[in-house]
């Protein structure tokens, strides 16, 4: 995101299209539980306008304050690439910069996609989707495991935008809790608790990233 002065603008960006609606976020970074009005411009129509107040648990995943700032538009006749959509109050407009790209990890094993995002600092979790490839409409039972031992389980159900939807729906995210472990533990990974399959082991880079090394 930009730097300096325009720290205090509004963070946010336009996800794209999704069907006959365009879906995105924006919050303020200053104020990240005031609840922005946002205006949108089609060319030849009325300006509209709608509050980005949608709970996204992928958009707090990715640490942007508590989630609640998604926002769906009816595109009407206008196609998405002819709209325009501005903070109400400042005239600032979203997507103008492109989102830096998250590291993030992606396994596919046991026919299962899981995808794990980057820890955020201040947020206890470890967060992502897991997709059964062959059965889309499953919800898998995940669990995180350090040495053996389970920390915490969840089932994948909260919504993520950036699911991939060959014949499922978007209700495959998941946040697995994180608490204290002692210094010595080596191994950690994610299981599908209701197989036993171990879906990915994550390295030292991601046990530091989790506070677990």
């Amino acid at each position: 995101m930009p730097t300096g002065e325009q720290d205090q603008l509004a963070r946010g960006w336009i996800d794209g299209q999704r069907g006959a609606w365009l879906v995105g976020w924006a919050y303020d970074p200053a104020r990240p539980h005031r609840r922005l009005a946002l205006e949108v411009r089609r060319p030849g129509l009325a300006s509209v306008t709608v509050v980005a107040d949608r709970y996204r648990a992928d958009v707090q995943a990715a640490g942007h304050a508590d989630g609640c700032c998604g926002f769906v538009v009816r595109t009407g006749s206008a196609g998405a690439q002819d709209m325009s959509i501005v903070v109400r109050d400042t005239g600032q407009r979203l997507g103008a910069q492109a989102p830096r790209r998250a590291r993030r990890l992606q396994r596919r094993r046991h026919g299962v996609l899981l995808h794990l995002d980057w820890p955020t600092s201040g947020d206890p979790a470890l967060t992502g989707y897991a997709l059964a490839l062959r059965t889309p409409l499953r919800r898998l039972q995940l669990g995180l495991r350090l040495d053996g031992e389970l920390l915490s389980s969840a089932r994948a159900t909260l919504h993520r935008s950036d699911v991939p939807r060959w014949r499922g729906d978007s209700l495959h995210g998941f946040r697995l809790g994180l608490r204290p472990a002692r210094p010595s533990a080596r191994t950690l990974w994610v299981e599908d608790l209701q197989t036993g399959r171990r879906l990915a082991r994550l390295d030292e880079r991601w046990r530091r990233a989790c506070g677990l090394a």
